[in-house]
């Protein structure tokens, strides 16, 4: 058996899928590993941590499966900051893309971007979190780090690659989020750039997401177990690696992770001016993924589960008999800011009309059922046509969540056949395609419909849910 292995690294965790030759996982190991946040919006990691789950998770593999491995693929999460030195060693924790640090300094970079019209290149207006704002909060905030840096990476997979075959790279989806990068041609804009004040050295080359980037080098292999010089795909950053594992193109893809976003992929227009979402270069030339992600999605069910001290599956459960008689109290999930249909770092979450005959089954289902209309609001900001939306994600595993989302989009939710492995199975198609492996069939599990009966609540509290964000913001504010 010959095997192609995925590293998928999560905001949480990596995940390592062995796919066997027919294209269907053969084996699926996760290890977490640690967040570190501080009180002023910081979230951070170190990379020393994936690389060490990356070796953790190969031994999880049987021998023959390790020995059989012929190709390796990446992905994982973007708009990061991870700062190396001259030598390719961390300077300090990776910022993560939820970081919000940088909105302090975002402004001032703002104005010098706009200033050359920046919006055309990019595709998109300038973002506080993009990977350049956090950069330049380094600068201010660490300036003795931020001169020993000599390269920045976007993505966390361009880390594992440099530690896997030497080489310092990045995608063109991971590239977008750093907030320099000319949209239709795929390369960093040296007029931004300057704009910036960016040293150009600091930004890694732009391979494809189907480029062979380098082979296992003989140290990464021992450390890993792996036989040397096998061959490692570049890859791409996590948003678009999910999409190609779960969608067709042009339909919308719902992605329940720690974060959490709804996506679509379509040809680039370079003529359309930047929207409310945001636009990545896609894993294909010539096309643009279309992207309106929530800050907190998982992330708010794990907050609840361990402000409740239960575990999540208990929690699902007990949600998913609450949906019987449905409680009233609505859920702003807002507990890190949010960044799409608005960006609003100072915004903060709620939990609203608390009832003392509530149980915690009740709560978990509010917080759930907040996600699902937030969801809700991306859809209508993207303007998406009818059509099912294809969910994955560990959120598409839960009893009741997906049942939620489609009464609250008023939509079929087709519920990905491996919802935790459809962004490694991205990995795969895109290194199949170069390696001359087989693709696997588009395959779903559980479809839910929406509930007829469930329109007009659904209805009445999508509202509510946007009048009490209107309210929430404006307190942030201080208005």
């Amino acid at each position: 058996m010959s095997v192609l292995l995925v590293f998928d690294l999560g905001s949480t965790a990596l995940k390592l899928v062995a796919f066997a030759e027919d294209g269907r996982p053969a084996r699926q190991v996760e290890m977490r590993y640690p967040t570190r946040a501080t009180p002023d919006g910081g979230q951070e990691q170190d990379p020393e941590d994936w690389w060490s789950a990356a070796a953790a998770a190969c031994a999880g593999l049987p021998p023959a499966m390790r020995e059989s491995v012929r190709a390796i693929a990446l992905v994982g999460t973007m708009e990061n900051l991870v700062p190396l030195d001259a030598g390719g060693r961390p300077v300090r924790p990776a910022l993560l893309y939820s970081d919000g640090r940088s909105g302090s300094v975002f402004p001032a970079i703002r104005d010098r971007l706009l200033a050359t019209g920046c919006a055309a290149v990019l595709g998109n207006a300038p973002g506080p979190l993009n990977t350049v704002a956090k950069f330049r909060w380094l600068q201010q905030a660490e300036p003795e780090a931020a001169r020993r840096v000599a390269t920045i990476l976007p993505g966390a997979k361009d880390y594992l690659a440099l530690r896997l075959t030497g080489e310092i790279v990045t995608d063109p989806t991971a590239a977008t989020t750093v907030g320099l990068m000319d949209l239709a041609r795929r390369d960093w804009s040296a007029i931004l750039v300057d704009a910036a004040g960016l040293d150009p050295a600091l930004l890694p080359p732009i391979r494809p997401a189907d480029a062979v980037i380098g082979t296992l080098r003989p140290d990464a292999a021992a450390a890993l177990g792996l036989a040397p010089g096998c061959p490692v795909v570049n890859g791409c950053g996590d948003a678009a690696a999910s999409t190609v594992g779960a969608a067709a193109d042009g339909q919308l893809h719902v992605y329940l992770g720690t974060s959490g976003w709804v996506a679509r992929s379509r040809p680039l227009d370079p003529t359309v001016p930047p929207r409310a979402f945001t636009t990545l270069a896609h894993p294909r030339a010539g096309w643009a993924l279309e992207i309106a992600p929530l800050l907190t999605a998982g992330d708010a069910a794990g907050w609840f589960g361990r402000i409740a001290g239960a575990e999540l599956a208990v929690l699902d459960a007990e949600a998913a008999a609450a949906d019987a008689a449905p409680p009233e109290t609505l859920f702003l999930p807002y507990l890190k800011g949010e960044r799409s249909p608005f960006v609003d770092l100072a915004l903060r979450g709620a939990l609203l009309d608390l009832d003392i005959t509530q149980g915690r089954g009740a709560l978990h289902y509010a917080v759930l059922d907040g996600v699902a209309l937030a969801l809700r609001n991306n859809l209508d900001a993207m303007a998406a046509v009818p059509g099912p939306i294809r969910l994955t994600g560990g959120g598409g595993a839960s009893r009741i969540w997906p049942q939620l989302i489609a009464d609250a989009c008023s939509r079929t939710v087709e519920c990905a056949d491996l919802p935790t492995a459809t962004t490694a199975m991205g990995g795969y198609r895109i290194a199949a395609a170069t390696l001359g492996w087989p693709t696997p069939p588009d395959r779903i599990g559980a479809v839910h419909e929406p509930r007829p009966e469930r329109a007009e609540r659904s209805a009445r509290r999508l509202a509510r849910f946007r009048r009490a964000t209107d309210e929430a913001r404006r307190r942030a504010a201080g208005d």
